[in-house]
């Protein structure tokens, strides 16, 4: 198994931990268990997802300028700050790689 290396150094889940075991359990069509590995990607993922469908149907927005927007990057980086710092807390263990 691979050892994610900021938890393996401090004992603490980063933003990221639990994306292999989630992509495997995606490539393998089980969504509950991707959930329980990472919701946060789990949820990047999605929404990635629909505006890549919108924009393929003609209705969403147009995709470069809204990647080359440096609010994206800013927000994104806020959010997976804020979930690394949530799912780290004693008792919120179902945001914890599973």
């Amino acid at each position: 198994m691979i050892v994610c290396p900021f938890r393996a150094l401090t004992g603490y889940a980063c933003p990221l931990c639990g994306g292999l075991r989630m992509t495997d359990a995606l490539l393998h069509g089980d969504l509950a268990a991707a959930w329980g590995h990472n919701p946060l990607v789990m949820t990047l993922l999605g929404i990635s997802a629909l505006l890549l469908a919108a924009r393929v149907a003609g209705r969403g927005p147009r995709l470069r300028p809204l990647l080359a927007d440096p609010r994206l990057a800013l927000g994104l980086v806020a959010v997976m700050t804020v979930f690394a710092v949530v799912r780290n807390l004693p008792g919120v263990s179902f945001l914890g790689p599973a």
